[in-house]
C-alpha cells in the first residue's frame, strides 16, 4: 500500500522524528513541518519522546496542532520497523473538542468582563464580590456556565466508555467553581 493513499492521517519517520512520508490525509490536516515533534503540543512532547523509547507497537493521547486549532486531541498509534516509526493518527471524539472550545470560550469572556470592570474605579472597591454586584453580566456568565454543564453532561457516557471520565469530573468541577465565584 502506497503512503499517500492510506484514508488516515499517517507519517514515516526516523529515530529523530524528522518525517520521511506522509498520506495525503495527514497532509490536508497538518501544517507542513519538518519534524513530528513540531506538531505535537509542548505539553506532550516529552510523552511522546518516552514512548518512542519502546521498542514495542504502543499508543498515546496528546494533543496536536491542525490546521484548524493549536491543540486538538489524538489517540497516536506508533509501530517501529528498523530505524523508522509508522505512526498512524485518530482525532478523539468531537465532543471532547466541543467542550474544550466551550470552556475556552467561556474564559475569554470572563477575562474581558474582568478587565472591563477594572476600568470602573468602584468596582475596584468591591473586587471580593465584583461579579455578584453586576447583575446582567453575572446572569449570563450564568447561563453560559449552565449550557457548559448540560453539554458536559450529555457527553459524560462517551468519556465513561473511553475510560476519560475524570476529564468530565475535572470540567464540571471547574464549572462549579466559576459559579461559586460568581454567587
Amino acid at each position: 500500500m502506497s503512503t499517500p493513499n492510506i484514508p488516515v492521517p499517517y507519517f514515516i519517520v526516523n529515530h529523530e522524528l524528522k518525517i520521511l512520508e506522509t498520506s495525503n490525509t495527514a497532509e490536508k490536516e497538518f501544517p507542513v513541518v519538518a519534524s513530528f515533534l513540531d506538531l505535537i503540543d509542548p505539553g506532550s512532547k516529552e510523552k511522546v519522546i518516552q514512548l518512542l523509547e519502546n521498542d514495542d507497537e504502543t499508543s498515546a493521547e496528546v494533543n496536536m496542532e491542525t490546521l484548524e486549532d493549536k491543540a486538538v486531541l489524538y489517540e497516536l498509534f506508533f509501530k517501529k520497523e528498523q530505524m523508522k516509526y509508522h505512526v498512524v493518527t485518530i482525532k478523539k471524539s468531537n465532543n471532547y473538542y466541543l467542550v474544550q472550545k466551550e470552556i475556552n470560550q467561556l474564559r475569554e469572556q470572563l477575562e474581558l468582563t474582568n478587565s472591563q470592570m477594572t476600568a470602573f474605579p468602584f468596582y475596584e472597591e468591591q473586587r471580593g464580590d465584583s461579579l455578584k454586584s453586576k447583575g446582567t453580566n453575572s446572569s449570563i456568565i450564568h447561563n453560559k456556565l449552565n449550557t457548559i454543564e448540560e453539554v458536559l453532561r450529555i457527553v459524560r457516557p462517551d468519556f465513561i466508555e473511553n475510560y476519560k471520565s475524570e476529564y468530565i469530573d475535572l470540567l464540571l468541577e471547574q464549572v462549579n467553581e466559576i459559579k461559586d465565584l460568581i454567587d
